[in-house]
């Protein structure tokens, strides 16, 4: 998520929206579960010589956004032009309860903007012969329902009809009380149990359990750990230095908890908000599940 001007992005809880501006938000109102197995930094305050005028416009445009969405707390800006001048800003609170202001250095969750990063990886792999767009999925993951109508295609095109892990209240729960509840082995047996929503190939449904299937496949293409994998050959190729595929739970020093509303049910006596920042990868893995 750096060196991408001029055609730069604005992002919210995991969300792109192409803008003429990249931004990070910190809203505690998630979509789904606001977890990611990558993290990604802001770069350290700029000015550049970018324009005053453009700088502003910039602001104020990303700030309109921020607004659209329930429960924003702040956003940080950083923009490179090259040939103009880079520039980076930041405003507002980096949790819900005003406490801690955010940075222009901060780190940030990348949540299912991770989905990106690995269908370039699959496709990366697809370009070696490694992997075939058409493969049935039972190819690599055996236990996976109806893997073998369901192929590569399917997965990274969201219409593999299986049921979505993330959509399941008791799930959601689970992660949030149980950091460490789950290996990624696990969550593939959890996936593979979950009855299929559609036929595959037959709809299109946004879905976190196709993403994460794609960990899997590229373990068993290339033997790697996906982590190591995906960095080695797509993260430090392409000059990704400062995002990350962590296998353990925690955040690095300067990172911006996610935050998650979820009115608990009474007896947990918890409140509405959850921080997140404990979440183990397992929970997320290929689909970032933002």
């Amino acid at each position: 998520m750096q060196r991408l001007s001029p055609c730069i992005f604005a992002a919210l809880n995991g969300r792109i929206d192409r803008r003429t501006a990249r931004a990070s938000f910190v809203a505690p109102t998630a979509v789904a579960l606001a977890l990611s197995l990558a993290w990604s930094a802001v770069a350290t305050a700029t000015q550049d010589a970018l324009p005053e005028r453009l700088r502003n416009r910039l602001i104020k445009r990303v700030a309109h956004t921020a607004e659209l969405f329930r429960e924003t707390r702040g956003f940080a800006l950083r923009v490179e032009m090259p040939g103009v001048g880079n520039f980076s800003y930041a405003e507002g609170s980096a949790d819900p309860f005003g406490v801690k202001e955010i940075e222009t250095d901060n780190i940030y969750r990348i949540a299912s903007v991770t989905k990106t990063i690995a269908a370039v990886s699959v496709l990366k792999l697809v370009d070696a012969g490694l992997v075939g767009l058409d493969d049935p999925v039972v190819k690599y993951v055996p236990a996976c329902p109806n893997g073998a109508d369901i192929t590569v295609r399917d997965l990274l095109g969201m219409t593999s009809g299986l049921g979505d892990f993330s959509s399941r209240p008791d799930f959601v729960v689970t992660a949030l009380l149980e950091p460490d509840g789950f290996v990624e082995s696990e969550m593939v047996e959890l996936i593979c149990a979950l009855e299929p929503v559609t036929a595959p190939g037959t709809e299109r449904v946004y879905n976190n359990s196709g993403y994460y299937l794609l960990g899997p496949i590229i373990e068993e293409a290339t033997g790697e750990p996906w982590q190591e994998w995906i960095t080695a050959n797509v993260l430090k190729p392409t000059g990704l230095t400062h995002t990350l595929l962590p296998q353990s739970a925690g955040l690095p020093a300067n990172a911006v908890a996610g935050w998650y509303y979820l009115e608990a049910p009474p007896k947990l006596g918890l409140g509405p908000w959850w921080d997140l920042s404990n979440l183990h990868p397992a929970y997320s893995g290929t689909a970032g599940c933002g």
